[in-house]
């Protein structure tokens, strides 16, 4: 079976990481230690802006795991990911892309640079959970409405 793909609308121009901060905080228990890190909430916020030319986005993505620096890894990375679409005019289709895809891009590189980071400290690497995209873009939504 041959399978070619076709090049999405939606093209990542660049990602880059413009804040890291990682830190380890040693336990009693280093045997379970990995197991209460991945008790820890994953808290992801972004904020989208658009170009002038309204064909270029920019997504800024912030991760944040163990504000409380409790045992584990401590860590918070924010990353800004752009973007540009080509050949699409709906609104809608271009929301469900930038929304959907593009965030979800964004997300898939932190989780690498996060991996990777860690992988160089004394509990080895961490990978967060697979996101609920569903539910992350309404909890967005929603806080952008009550403000």
């Amino acid at each position: 079976m041959d399978m070619k793909t076709i090049e999405s609308s939606l093209r990542l121009l660049d990602f880059v990481i413009v804040e890291s901060q990682c830190a380890y905080h040693a336990s009693d228990e280093n045997a379970e230690l990995m197991q209460i890190q991945n008790s820890y909430p994953v808290d992801i916020d972004f904020d989208i802006s658009q170009s002038t030319d309204k064909n270029n986005y920019c997504i800024e993505i912030f991760v944040s795991i163990n504000e409380e620096q409790k045992e584990g890894y401590s860590i918070k990375v924010t990353g800004l990911g752009f973007f540009s679409i080509q050949d699409i005019e709906i609104e809608e289709e271009i929301e469900k892309l930038i929304n959907y895809s593009a965030i979800n891009i964004c997300i898939a590189n932190l989780r690498s640079y996060i991996a990777n980071m860690t992988s160089y400290y004394p509990m080895g690497k961490y990978v967060f959970h697979s996101i609920d995209m569903i539910k992350l873009i309404k909890a967005k939504i929603q806080e952008s409405t009550e403000h």
